[in-house]
């Protein structure tokens, strides 16, 4: 009802006297890590709060399993390799059939396949990060017994920073891509400087709003993610003005 839109509306911007919309801010790169294998975890390298490369292992699951299996798999394609040498000579000389040349070559690139999964079972004993930033959440314990699909940890990039925002639909066309955003900690502190990032300009028939992406270069400023700010937007006209 028009009524139950309004008060929707209503519930988009803060409640005093500051009417620039409210949201809060999140980290635009923020992944879950999961364990890819089962097993016990024999070495735990981060903590909650610890800064972290790309790449940079979290934790070590045990892998004599996998180290074992490495070894197996590589011994057969030794062996593998050997014969699809010695194949290939004798195909080259007319003494060996067309068929046995190709199992020879076949058995070498599945002992090959083989090698190179074991090799991938014992990379993934390594727990690593996939992206740089902060470890937001640690899961698990040295010791602890996990098995493939458990959440271990959690990972965030703290640079860029994304702000979304549900506007009433009488604000469409009012917000563009590229328009400057000024986000103020709604707790205090400096603002901040950004830019809209995406317009949906699909309005829900629902709530009457549409969505809106705003993200910030959190390089310089340094806001802690999960703050709630005041999103103040430049007029379009100014914006226009600066982007010249």
């Amino acid at each position: 009802t028009p009524g139950t839109r309004i008060r929707r509306h209503q519930k988009l911007v803060s409640a005093d006297a500051d009417s620039a919309p409210v949201t809060f801010l999140a980290a635009a790169h923020d992944v879950q890590v999961f364990a890819r294998v089962e097993g016990i975890v024999t070495t735990l390298d981060v903590e909650e709060g610890s800064h972290v490369r790309a790449g940079a292992r979290l934790a070590q699951i045990e892998d004599e399993s996998q180290r074992l299996t490495l070894q197996e798999r590589e011994a057969e394609l030794a062996t593998a390799a050997s014969a699809f040498e010695r194949a290939q000579k004798l195909y080259d000389t007319h003494m060996l059939s067309d068929q046995q040349f190709t199992d020879a070559r076949a058995a070498h690139q599945i002992a090959l396949a083989r090698r190179d999964r074991a090799r991938l079972d014992l990379e993934h004993c390594a727990v690593r990060t996939p992206i740089h930033g902060i470890v937001s959440m640690r899961m698990v314990q040295a010791g602890q017994m996990v098995k493939e699909g458990d959440l271990l940890f959690r990972v965030s990039d703290p640079d860029t920073l994304r702000a979304e925002l549900l506007l009433p639909e009488e604000r469409l066309g009012q917000v563009r891509v590229g328009q400057p955003v000024t986000l103020v900690p709604r707790v205090g502190g400096a603002p901040a400087r950004a830019r809209v990032t995406r317009v949906n300009p699909v309005v829900d028939a629902a709530s009457g709003t549409f969505r809106v992406v705003i993200d910030l270069d959190n390089r310089g400023a340094r806001l802690p993610a999960g703050i709630s700010v005041r999103c103040r937007f430049a007029p379009l006209q100014q914006s226009a003005q600066r982007g010249r």
